[in-house]
């Protein structure tokens, strides 16, 4: 997905062009979005009942039963898969067994601007 500003296009569109201006902004339009930054879609919710994560990474679920003494029904939370078990427990508290419905995967973390200590 690439990221427009929608608003500049309107109103350039609403300009009467001429066609070889036209031709020059769609252009000039084509290079900005080829040279635009691209945004990863976000991940989909994942039925455990169908998959579940092929490594022991932390993924985002919603999760039901005990944790840390506090009952939770559809919350959402870092559970890890343990394939060994076959079962989820709580990124928090590993020693707790939760009952995961749905997950996905975490999506990457940003890039580094500058020198590394700015996001």
């Amino acid at each position: 997905m690439r990221t427009v500003d929608v608003d500049a296009m309107k109103m350039h569109c609403e300009i009467r062009l001429t066609d070889e201006d036209a031709e020059v902004l769609r252009n000039a339009l084509q290079k900005m979005l080829n040279e635009a930054p691209t945004v990863e879609a976000f991940p989909e919710w994942r039925d455990q009942n169908i998959e579940v994560p092929v490594d022991e990474r932390c993924v985002l679920g919603t999760v039901t039963g005990k944790v840390k003494g506090v009952i939770c029904q559809d919350a959402y939370m870092l559970v890890c898969y343990d394939h060994e078990s076959r079962e989820w427990y709580s990124f928090e508290e590993p020693e707790e067994t939760v009952y995961v419905r749905w997950w996905m995967p975490l999506p990457e973390p940003p890039e580094a601007i500058g020198n590394g200590t700015e996001v």
